[in-house]
């Protein structure tokens, strides 16, 4: 890899801005609430809501709740083990969710049934199916995209306190923002410099000094892309490792910018 990056190239023949080819499917799990799955270049996930209801708190009596799980096993790669959660699946399992929360995908009182009786919980898993790097933009466009397809069942609360269904439609479920993400791992050459190279694969993971996701969260529905583009504000996520100067930072967030567009439309 590192002669790779002194000739100004990637293995797989990218230049370090570029990411891989995406595509995504919606609603193939017929036994889930809402569906999808990503794939970025050999990385595949697929991502599932399953709804289920609790009573809510005093403190918090009209919101209801956001849970997520990524699930790396060796069904994806014979890297993880088998017998628990690696240290890499809770630590994306945190940045989905912190993420989609922080972002304001949804608002969570429009997951109230019955004020202070009943509220609706988003359980979302996302399963890698194939590992090869940057399984983070994966699982949260394949989050997002799986709550784009979900559809909340009438519901009411009975005499009892026991959450039943009643007569009406399913409503789609109302997603309000829609973030974007790129992650770029930070690499230190022969000449003691910092090369970027964006959406890595595995190989280009675990030679990484560090790394530093930003995310473009936009506004929904999407009127122009790319003005929303151009002024979406941006969540910035670095676990640890080297600093960046303000130039690599501006670079981070104008390759986000440029990978939205071209994600665009979800």
């Amino acid at each position: 890899l590192r002669k790779f990056i002194e000739e100004g190239i990637r293995p797989d023949e990218r230049i370090f801005s570029a990411a891989r080819e995406t595509s995504f499917n919606r609603g193939m799990i017929r036994t889930a609430d809402g569906s999808a799955s990503v794939q970025l270049g050999k990385t595949t996930v697929v991502a599932g809501v399953m709804l289920s209801t609790f009573r809510p708190t005093v403190g918090t009596p009209d919101t209801g709740r956001l849970e997520v799980v990524v699930e790396l096993g060796t069904v994806c790669s014979n890297r993880f083990p088998t017998w628990k959660p690696s240290d890499q699946a809770i630590a994306i399992s945190h940045f989905v969710a912190r993420t989609l929360k922080g972002a304001g995908v949804v608002d969570l009182k429009d997951l109230i049934i019955k004020k202070g009786a009943a509220a609706f919980i988003l359980n979302i898993s996302v399963t890698c199916l194939n590992y090869d790097g940057n399984v983070e933009d994966a699982a949260l466009l394949a989050a997002v995209l799986a709550l784009l397809d979900t559809k909340l069942p009438p519901v009411q609360v009975g005499e009892t306190g026991e959450v039943v269904e009643c007569e009406g439609e399913p409503k789609k479920l109302s997603v309000k923002k829609l973030p974007i993400a790129l992650t770029q791992v930070l690499l230190i050459n022969n000449n003691n410099e910092v090369e970027m190279l964006a959406d890595p694969t595995a190989e280009e993971e675990d030679e990484a000094n560090s790394s530093i996701t930003a995310v473009l969260v936009l506004p929904l529905p999407l009127t122009s892309q790319t003005d929303a583009v151009d002024t979406a504000p941006v969540m910035l996520h670095k676990p640890g490792g080297m600093g960046l100067q303000a130039k690599q930072l501006r670079s981070v967030v104008s390759a986000a910018r440029s990978r939205s567009l071209r994600l665009l439309p979800l």
